[in-house]
């Protein structure tokens, strides 16, 4: 976590099939078994990617070997080969293949906007077929890049190709985060008064509107799971409190109630939106708090880990019951994980540099976060299971932080 981030909290605050089906475009709710093997469907599976196009096969084995589940090996070596070959410009069949001899599990044509992000799509439906879990690989990032002493949000896929620069604010722009169907993207920008306000940006239109340009600090802003709801941090009434609003950002509802001398910030949602988790220094130090998202008094998180703790994100998937967060240690800082049910904390990241900024992708295993080592500020996925951490192609840009991500429905 860079100074800039830690002043920024103060200002502002993831059955067998054998019959062909039809051509799907996105990942469908699952409720079948995993296609079954000779081995055992848990730990990391050795797969073989098989594509007469060389892009097509060079995406989909940097895309597997960076989930942790899997092992990309040479063709005919795999418990399972995926074969993905072009189906026209925007769609690639898909054939899942498993045993000795092979044996056709699935066959299915998958859609995309384009033929890389029909691939990355299939990735994706082979990922669930052989899993159980959703994929993440045609996922979409926003995330705030910094040139000099200006920042912008952009936008891109997961692995940086089709960067987008959003904003063109010649400002500081920071805090995107996506709405939960990838068409809207919230964040805040000091370039209207140069105080920080809350803008939401319509990906379709490009029409930027204002969410909430109160008197003092609007930021923090982040959709609930329906995308019905806002939650964001205003001190238009003194110091920074956590309030709730409709989709639009009007007639905000005031949530963190009996906090009135303390710092709030970081609001983000539990999955089925009935809670908050925050940061307040209400205690002195930053720590984690839950709230309801209706209103009422914050109680602490007993996180146990360090002293400064900070930038929650509530893992989305129902079946998980935990927290990500950035606490501070003698080198800095780390990304940990906090359990609701044993009500315990372990760090996640370590070595080189520090790790911030935690988010959770759709599969509720893996997470993006920033790190900051010698000058540099880089996105790595890491997986919460393995502890591997991939970093993330750049490109051109060495300074990325703030990082969100969305599964486009």
């Amino acid at each position: 976590m860079t100074v800039a981030t830690r002043i920024f909290w103060f200002l502002s605050l993831s059955a067998l099939i054998f019959a062909a089906r039809p051509a799907v475009h996105a990942q469908q709710a699952y409720d079948g078994g995993v296609i079954t093997t000779t081995v055992a469907n848990t730990g990391e599976k050795a797969v073989s990617i098989v594509s007469s196009n060389a892009d097509i096969a060079g995406l989909l084995e940097v895309a597997f070997s960076a989930h942790g589940g899997f092992r990309v090996v040479k063709p005919g070596e795999g418990v399972f080969t995926f074969t993905v070959e072009p189906a026209g410009s925007n769609a690639v069949r898909l054939k899942i293949q498993s045993g000795r001899p092979l044996v056709t599990q699935l066959e299915e044509t998958v859609r995309g906007n384009s033929l890389r992000d029909a691939a990355l799509r299939a990735g994706d439906l082979a990922v669930l077929r052989t899993t159980g879990k959703p994929g993440f690989f045609a996922g979409k990032l926003a995330f705030v890049g910094s040139e000099g002493k200006k920042q912008e949000v952009y936008t891109s896929d997961l692995f940086f190709r089709n960067v987008r620069r959003l904003t063109q604010d010649n400002s500081y722009s920071q805090h995107p985060r996506w709405s939960p169907d990838g068409r809207k993207l919230l964040y805040t920008g000091y370039y209207r008064t140069g105080f920080p306000d809350i803008f939401m940006i319509d990906l379709d239109t490009g029409r930027r509107t204002t969410v909430a340009g109160y008197k003092g600090t609007n930021t923090g802003a982040v959709f609930s799971p329906s995308g019905q709801n806002i939650a964001m941090v205003l001190s238009s009434t003194g110091s920074p409190e956590v309030y709730v609003a409709g989709a639009d950002g009007q007639r905000p509802q005031l949530v963190t109630q009996g906090t009135s001398r303390s710092v709030e910030s970081d609001p983000d949602w539990s999955p089925d939106g009935g809670r908050l988790v925050l940061t307040s220094d209400q205690l002195g130090g930053p720590q984690l708090f839950v709230v309801s998202s209706r209103g009422g008094r914050p109680s602490r998180l007993p996180t146990n880990i360090s002293g400064y703790c900070t930038e929650p994100a509530w893992n989305p998937s129902s079946g998980a019951n935990n927290i990500a967060f950035t606490a501070s240690t003698r080198g800095g800082y780390q990304v940990a994980i906090y359990d609701l049910a044993t009500r315990k904390s372990q760090f996640l990241t370590s070595g080189a540099g520090s790790f911030s900024q935690p988010r959770w992708l759709n599969d509720g295993r893996h997470l993006i976060a920033m790190n900051a080592n010698r000058g540099e500020e880089t996105l790595w996925l890491i997986d919460s299971e393995t502890g591997k951490k991939t970093k993330l192609p750049s490109g051109r840009l060495n300074k990325i932080s703030q990082p969100d991500f969305v599964y486009p429905q």
